[in-house]
């Protein structure tokens, strides 16, 4: 049985179809119920023991630098 152990997540799009949010926000940091949908993959990634995440980003990857440090693991080579 194959296992998963690393991950890639599309966050790349400009999310046109959600503007005016995404004029400032990058879609898969819009919050829904108080979190940034990104974030919430990412944890379930973690839940599933998978911690080698590779995001791509595209439009305000800017943005997104806070989640290398927020989701960093000390035990992770």
């Amino acid at each position: 049985m194959n296992i998963a152990k690393r991950a890639i997540v599309m966050a790349a799009g400009k999310g046109t179809r959600m503007r005016p949010l995404t004029y400032q926000t990058p879609k898969p940091l819009i919050k829904v119920n108080g979190k940034p949908m990104i974030e919430t993959i990412i944890e379930a990634l973690h839940d599933s023991q998978i911690f080698e995440i590779y995001v791509v980003v595209g439009y305000l990857k800017e943005k997104f630098a806070y989640l290398e440090t927020k989701y960093r693991r000390s035990d992770v080579g």
